[in-house]
């Protein structure tokens, strides 16, 4: 009987505390920084962050007789750092990577019978320059000269994250000098002077700048430093022309709708490029972009046209292109376009123009076929709305070569007096 009763007070006392956990929720809330650069001190010499943790036991602030805490490395789930409390004061960690700061709590409560645990995932990393900005120039118009670029605004020298940053680290293609040497360059200051050799031929080339921390160890740049990731600049070395810039957008055009066009230029679009748009009469702006423009057909719309830009990339504007615009009920019409799918070659023909007309002769009526022929011109663009193709007809007709074409759709456009006439086109090669 004495033992029974034991037994009962033990399997009560059981269910007693698993029902409190069931009815008073038990979690942690650790304060402090989830992001930190590594190896980092404040500027007075001492270490970095500090972590605190509150038990929080349905949803009330709770105090915990005994605290742990433990520093986890993600990658190999492996234990680096741990203690008693539950505050971590002037923490550092050493190296780049992801983190847990996990707290433990026992014995917490009103009644000192909960025990709670929570986690904090934290990155070490170092921190990557801000964007890079063309001081000069957004372009290199002419090399051999020298343009200076810079990472704006620079890092802090004091914030949460990074309490200290160090020397910049620049590169550029090789051949080029930074700062009056080689083709990379690691120093303070958060700009470059950098030149292009004269020789370069025209194009897009990558700059880049990264942020360094002392890693502790021994030896020359760059075995004693963690560096960021790299922040990259695309800039354009020569002037560009009106041949290697188009509008990519919509060529039929329904009335009473909205249309974006996006201006495309060798490399994409830079900080500092300019652009200059033209659209037919009576459309509206309805808001552009940077390279983007919206425009507004007007629900009795009777003007159609290019739409175009030209484009200053710091060296000058360049001339105009763009796209033709039409009516998107525009058809076909009276025009034969065959073989499509096309393979080797593409014709356009007029087959509307055989007028008989009637002649007099001897007091008799007779019919003599009288072709009429009329000069129409054709243009295939390709599916970013480029112009690969142009002609104009001869007696009527046009002969495209299509064989130096990469298989794809492509549209073609034929001009005929006011009149403008559209057709998709499968090219196989």
């Amino acid at each position: 009987m004495k033992y029974n009763l034991i037994f009962n007070l033990l399997l009560f006392l059981c269910l007693y505390f698993v029902l409190l956990g069931q009815l008073f929720s038990q979690t942690v809330e650790i304060s402090g920084p989830t992001t930190v650069c590594p190896n980092n001190f404040y500027p007075n010499g001492e270490l970095g962050h500090d972590y605190t943790a509150q038990a929080v036991i349905s949803g009330s602030n709770a105090t915990c007789t005994y605290w742990q805490w433990f520093i986890i490395r993600q990658s190999d789930n492996f234990q680096i750092d741990g203690g008693a409390g539950n505050t971590i004061s002037d923490y550092n960690f050493t190296e780049p990577g992801d983190y847990i700061v996990r707290f433990f709590g026992n014995s917490c409560g009103f009644i000192n019978v909960f025990n709670v645990s929570g986690d904090l995932h934290v990155t070490s990393r170092v921190e990557m320059p801000n964007k890079i900005k063309a001081v000069t120039s957004p372009s290199i118009c002419i090399p051999g000269q020298t343009y200076t670029f810079e990472t704006d605004p620079p890092l802090g020298l004091d914030d949460e994250t990074c309490y200290y940053h160090y020397e910049y680290y620049w590169t550029a293609p090789q051949g080029w000098s930074i700062n009056g040497g080689s083709n990379s360059f690691f120093g303070f200051g958060a700009s470059a002077n950098i030149i292009a050799p004269s020789n370069t031929p025209p194009g897009n080339y990558t700059i880049s700048v990264q942020a360094t921390i002392p890693n502790g160890q021994p030896g020359p740049f760059p075995n004693n430093r963690y560096l960021s990731d790299p922040r990259n600049y695309s800039v354009r070395v020569g002037d560009i022309d009106s041949s290697q810039i188009y509008v990519s957008g919509t060529s039929a055009v329904c009335n009473g709708n909205t249309y974006t066009y996006t201006a495309i230029v060798p490399g994409g679009h830079q900080a500092g490029y300019s652009y200059d748009w033209y659209f037919p009469s009576g459309w509206s702006l309805q808001s552009s972009n940077v390279n983007t423009i919206t425009l507004y057909v007007p629900t009795y719309n009777t003007s159609y046209g290019p739409v175009r830009f030209s484009v200053d990339i710091g060296c000058g504007p360049t001339g105009y292109s763009g796209i033709t615009t039409f009516p998107c009920n525009y058809s076909l019409g009276s025009f034969m376009v065959y073989p499509n799918p096309s393979i080797d070659e593409l014709n356009i023909e007029l087959i509307e123009d055989q007028n008989l007309n009637k002649n007099q002769e001897h007091g008799k009526e007779t019919k003599e076929d009288a072709r009429i022929f009329q000069d129409f011109k054709v243009v295939l663009y390709d599916e970013d709305q480029k112009m690969v193709k142009e002609g104009v007809s001869n007696q009527s007709k046009i002969k495209l070569e299509t064989n130096n074409l990469k298989s794809g759709t492509y549209y073609l456009y034929i001009f005929l007096e006011n009149k403008i006439f559209t057709k998709q086109i499968i090219i196989y090669n």
